[in-house]
C-alpha cells in the first residue's frame, strides 16, 4: 500500500505550478517497441500522470490566467500614464482671412499676433496624460478581492486535477496488475488441465478410465485455452489504458514493479491461513463490515473532514468572490475622486516639419464623478450581484453536504473492501486445500473427474475474487487518502446517492463452459475491467 507521505508529496509537488507555468513541456518522441521495457511503479505512474495529463495542464493554464487577472485588478491602485503624439494638417479653417488688415489700418500681424495658433496649417503635438485614483469607495479593493478569490479557486483546481489524475493512473495500474494476475490464474489452470488430461489418457490406456472421461478432460482443457486468450487480451487493453493515464506513448513497453498484494496483505493472508482451515463452528467468525446506523460522532467527523476538501474550499472562494462583486456593484452608487494631469508640447511650423520653439501646455486637476441617473443599470447590477451571492451560498451548502456524504461513503467502501478481501483470502486457502484433496482422490480412483473439475473451478474463482478484492482494497484506500484533494463524484450532489460501482459479471465455468459462480465465492463490486480501445503489446513483471 502506498505510504501517506508519498501520496502527499506527489500532490504537493504537483501543486507547485510556478516552474511549470513558465516552461512548456516538449513532446516526447515515441520510442520503438524494441526499446528496453520501462520499469514502472505505482508511485511513478501517479507522478507521470500528474506531470503529463492534459487536465492538469489545463488547470495550470487557468491558474496562470487567474494570477494575471489579480495583477490587472491591482493596477487600479497605481497611476495610469499614457503618451500621445500627433500631426494635423489644416485644409480649411474658420480663422482664414480673419487677420488680414483693412486698407490704411494696422493689421494683427503688425501687432505681433503672427505667433498665435489660429488658422495655422501645420500643428505638431506631443503629450503625457496621468490619472491617479484618490477615492473610489472600495471599487478597486472589491475587484482585487474578487480576482484573488478566483485565483484561489484556480489554485485549488490544480491540486484537484492532480489528485484526480493520480487516482486515475492508480486505478489503471491496479487494473493492469489485476489483468496480469488473471492471466497467471488462467495459465495455471491450463497447466492443471493439461496435467489432468495427461493423467486421464494414461488411465484410459491402462483400462481404468472410460473414453467419456478423456473427452470431457480434453473439452475442459480446450475451454481453458480460450479463457487464457481472453485474459491476455484484457491485459493488453489494461496496459493501453495505463499508458494513456500515465501520459506514456501507446507503443511504450512497460514492466509493472509494484505487486497487487503488498507486504501488508501478504502478512494478513498468513494470519488468516490458520483460521481458514479450522473447520470448527467458531472459525467462521464475522468478517463483514459493521452493520449499524451511522453514529452522530461519525457524522460530525465527516462534516469536519468535508470542510477541508477541495470542492468545499472552492465553494468558499466562490462565495468570497460573489461578496466582492456585490461590494463593487454597490460602490457604483457613490462618487469617485481622481487626480488628473496633462503635459503637452505643441509646434506650429510654416512647413510640414517641426521647427522653432515648442510651446508647453501643462494642467493638473481633480475630477469628481457623481452618478445621478444610470437608467437603473446600477440597481440592476446590485440585484444581480445579490442573486449571485445567494446562489454561491446555496451551492456551498450543497457541496459541503455532498462532501460529508462522500466521506462517509468512502469510509464504508474501505471497510467493505477490507472485509471482502479477508473473506476471499480465507476462501482461497480452503479452496486450495479442497483441490489438493480432490486431486489426490482422483488419482487414487476414489472420486470422479467431475469432482476434480468442480474443485479446480472453485479454486480458480476464489483466486480471481481475491485478486479483484485486493485491487478494490488498494483503490479504496488510495481514494480515501486523496479524498481531500479530489472533486466530488457526479451524482453525489443535489441529494443524489453516491454512484454504485458496476457489478462484476460472473466468472465463466472454464471447465464446462457454464456461467454459474462457485458456491460461497464473493465477487466485489467495481472489479470488472473496462476494455475499450484496440489491443496493444506490453511486458509485465
Amino acid at each position: 500500500m502506498l505510504r501517506r507521505a508519498a501520496i502527499l508529496s506527489i500532490i504537493a509537488a504537483l501543486g507547485a505550478t510556478s516552474a511549470a507555468r513558465a516552461r512548456p513541456e516538449r513532446p516526447e518522441a515515441s520510442p520503438s517497441l524494441s526499446e528496453a521495457p520501462l520499469s514502472l511503479s505505482i508511485e511513478a505512474a501517479m507522478e507521470l500522470a500528474v506531470a503529463r495529463t492534459e487536465g492538469v495542464a489545463a488547470a495550470r493554464a487557468i491558474a496562470r490566467r487567474a494570477s494575471a487577472q489579480v495583477r490587472s485588478a491591482r493596477s487600479g491602485y497605481l497611476p495610469q500614464i499614457s503618451g500621445t503624439a500627433s500631426y494635423e494638417r489644416t485644409l480649411a479653417s474658420e480663422f482664414e482671412g480673419l487677420f488680414e488688415p483693412e486698407p490704411g489700418t494696422m493689421g494683427p500681424m503688425d501687432m505681433g499676433f503672427e505667433e498665435l495658433p489660429f488658422g495655422r496649417e501645420n500643428a505638431w503635438r506631443v503629450g503625457l496624460t496621468l490619472s491617479q485614483e484618490i477615492w473610489s469607495f472600495g471599487r478597486t479593493g472589491s475587484r482585487v478581492a474578487q480576482a484573488r478569490a478566483a485565483e484561489q479557486q484556480a489554485e485549488i483546481a490544480v491540486s484537484s486535477a492532480a489528485a484526480a489524475a493520480a487516482l486515475a493512473a492508480a486505478r489503471a495500474y491496479y487494473d493492469a496488475l489485476l489483468a496480469d494476475e488473471l492471466v497467471d490464474i488462467a495459465e495455471a489452470t491450463l497447466a492443471q488441465a493439461d496435467e489432468t488430461l495427461r493423467t486421464t489418457r494414461l488411465g484410459f490406456e491402462q483400462g481404468r478410465i472410460a473414453e467419456f472421461d478423456v473427452l470431457r478432460a480434453q473439452v475442459a482443457r480446450d475451454n481453458v485455452r480460450s479463457v487464457v486468450t481472453q485474459r491476455r487480451s484484457e491485459r493488453d487493453l489494461a496496459l493501453i489504458r495505463l499508458r494513456r493515464a500515465a501520459g506514456l506513448p501507446l507503443s511504450r513497453t512497460i514492466r509493472l514493479t509494484s505487486p497487487l498484494e503488498d507486504a501488508g496483505l501478504r502478512a494478513a493472508q498468513r494470519r488468516l491461513s490458520a483460521d481458514a482451515l479450522d473447520l470448527r463452528a467458531g472459525a467462521d467468525r464475522a468478517t463483514s463490515p459493521r452493520r449499524h446506523r451511522i453514529a452522530a460522532d461519525d457524522v460530525r467527523r465527516a462534516e469536519a473532514a468535508a470542510a477541508a476538501r477541495a470542492p468545499v474550499r472552492q465553494a468558499d472562494a466562490e462565495l468570497r468572490a460573489s461578496d466582492a462583486a456585490l461590494r463593487a456593484a454597490r460602490a457604483e452608487r457613490w462618487p469617485r475622486l481622481d487626480l488628473t494631469s496633462s503635459y503637452g508640447l505643441v509646434n506650429y511650423p510654416v512647413d510640414p516639419f517641426p521647427e522653432g520653439e515648442w510651446r508647453t501646455n501643462w494642467t493638473v486637476g481633480i475630477v469628481l464623478s457623481v452618478p445621478i441617473f444610470s437608467g437603473h443599470a446600477i440597481s440592476a447590477d446590485i440585484e444581480a450581484a445579490e442573486a449571485g451571492v445567494a446562489e454561491a451560498r446555496a451551492r456551498r451548502s450543497e457541496v459541503a453536504r455532498a462532501a460529508a456524504v462522500e466521506v462517509l461513503s468512502v469510509d464504508e467502501q474501505v471497510a467493505v473492501a477490507l472485509a471482502t478481501w479477508r473473506q476471499n483470502a480465507r476462501t482461497v486457502v480452503q479452496a486450495t486445500r479442497a483441490f489438493e484433496i480432490a486431486e489426490l482422490q482422483y488419482r487414487e480412483g476414489i472420486s470422479t473427474l467431475l469432482d476434480l473439475v468442480d474443485a479446480r473451478l472453485l479454486l480458480d474463482q476464489a483466486r480471481a475474487n481475491r485478486a479483484r478484492a485486493a485491487r478494490d482494497l488498494h483503490v479504496a484506500r488510495l481514494r480515501r487518502q486523496l479524498l481531500p484533494h479530489l472533486p466530488i463524484e457526479e451524482g453525489v450532489t443535489a441529494g443524489a446517492p453516491a454512484p454504485a460501482e458496476a457489478p462484476v459479471e460472473r466468472e465463466p465455468d472454464i471447465e464446462r463452459g457454464g456461467a454459474s459462480p462457485a458456491a460461497g465465492s464473493v465477487q466485489p463490486a467495481g472489479a470488472q475491467l473496462e476494455a475499450p480501445g484496440a489491443p496493444g503489446t506490453g511486458a509485465l513483471r
